[in-house]
């Protein structure tokens, strides 16, 4: 999994590079944590390409693995993910749980994403 600093106007981040791997275990959300504490770079972004099915499926506990260590990093994380296309009712439900929170968010555009990164 790789991931690339993005310089903007507002500030930096990390996105994950499309077409780079999938985040299949705890230890790939681990090498890109690692790779962007080296850049000193506490913001990230995710598209769903590059996320493996189990994330999807809250049974399976990667996105919980996830996200514990996302939060315990203290990494503010956006998901870029065609909402309409996910069939899960319990992973709307988890997205609408979100909606507030101000280290993980679910967003459907780039621009979106980039815009609540830089929020404080």
């Amino acid at each position: 999994m790789n991931a690339i600093k993005i310089h903007t106007k507002q500030g930096d981040y990390l996105i994950c590079q499309p077409g780079s791997g999938l985040i299949s275990t705890e230890q790939d959300i681990l090498d890109v944590l690692a790779f962007g504490y080296g850049m000193e770079q506490n913001r990230l972004i995710i598209h769903k390409t590059e996320l493996h099915p189990d994330f999807f499926n809250l049974k399976t506990g990667l996105l919980g693995s996830i996200f514990l260590k996302l939060s315990n990093y203290h990494v503010k994380t956006a998901f870029i993910i065609e909402l309409d296309k996910i069939e899960s009712e319990r992973f709307h439900e988890l997205i609408y749980e979100h909606k507030r929170s101000r280290e993980i968010r679910f967003f459907e555009d780039l621009a979106s994403a980039e815009q609540w990164l830089f929020q404080d």
